[in-house]
């Protein structure tokens, strides 16, 4: 025979389902169930060493579910999201987001379902540093002399943008430079044939040490020669004409040395006594630090009567 519970007891089961109901509905009305998007990054995970990453979306759109209290203390830097590429090659290929989220909360959508990941062979290469030069030097000034070190850099990344280098430049700007020895680091820069960075490579080292010395420009220039004399013909003479041979000569060396001069002067010619035509060879003088080719000329003095 069944016996039934007691009046006592069934109005204990009762007060229990009813508080619990009640709960609920506080719970419900208190602190409801809530549906939040988030955006979170994705995480690209298990690359082999021998592989590299060329493109995957930067983030995915998750919607969650939980209750008001826990869903609004949650952000997207709370909630994981990644793709297992372990065992990947070279190529494309389509996953599915894999998301993980806090205790107590649902997941209802994730945006998109599939991501397209693009990986690449990682390669590396040696190629030389080119020096290139921006501004300009003085028109006096050129640069005599230029190291580089090292000479050489290493450039690694993915194989399709590695591909694509043409050069590693280290660029140097001549302009307010002055005659000296200047020492610098200058960075490095992976270009392709058309003179436009490529980016996503590293460059090792990254920065290059250089030694330049600038010095001031040779130049050579015809000048005239000026004859210089001194004293008097005898009386009832007369100079008739005074002429060498060359009657200009090249003056070489230094850029600013030699633009100050602008004719070169023979020594002293005594004319004391002449009474006719001489010719006499004469020493140029030439300033210090300029070379005269020739120093030397032929210097006809041509004598009359009076």
């Amino acid at each position: 025979m069944i016996s039934l519970p007691h009046n006592g007891n069934i109005a204990k089961i009762l007060s229990v389902i009813m508080a619990f109901a009640l709960w609920l509905y506080v719970m419900n009305e208190q602190n409801p169930p809530i549906t939040l998007p988030y955006t979170v990054n994705l995480q690209v995970q298990g690359l082999p060493d021998n592989i590299l990453l060329l493109s995957a979306p930067e983030a995915v759109r998750v919607k969650v579910r939980g209750t008001r209290s826990v869903v609004t203390e949650v952000s997207g830097k709370d909630i994981k999201a990644f793709v297992d590429m372990r065992g990947a090659q070279k190529g494309e290929y389509s996953k599915k987001p894999q998301i993980v989220l806090p205790n107590d909360m649902q997941l209802v959508e994730v945006m998109p379902e599939v991501v397209l990941v693009r990986t690449d062979d990682a390669v590396k290469r040696s190629m030389p540093v080119d020096v290139r030069y921006s501004g300009q030097l003085p028109v006096e000034l050129h640069v005599a002399s230029m190291t580089v070190v090292p000479r050489s850099a290493r450039i690694s990344g993915a194989e399709s943008i590695v591909s694509r280098v043409a050069r590693v430049d280290t660029l140097f700007n001549l302009d307010h430079k002055t005659a000296g020895a200047i020492k610098a680091d200058t960075p490095l820069l992976a270009v392709d044939h058309e003179n436009k960075p490529v980016e996503k490579v590293i460059i090792d080292p990254s920065y290059v040490s250089l030694a330049i010395d600038i010095v001031e420009k040779e130049n050579a220039v015809p000048l005239p020669v000026k004859i210089f004399t001194s004293g008097s013909l005898s009386a009832g003479y007369n100079v008739g004409s005074i002429t060498s041979n060359p009657t200009q000569i090249m003056l070489s060396g230094a850029y600013s040395l030699v633009g100050a001069v602008k004719e070169i002067s023979t020594e002293e010619i005594s004319l004391d006594g002449l009474k006719r035509d001489t010719v006499r060879k004469v020493r140029l003088r030439v300033p210090q630090g300029l070379i005269a080719e020739p120093d030397v000329v032929d210097v006809l003095i041509k004598v009359g009567k009076n």
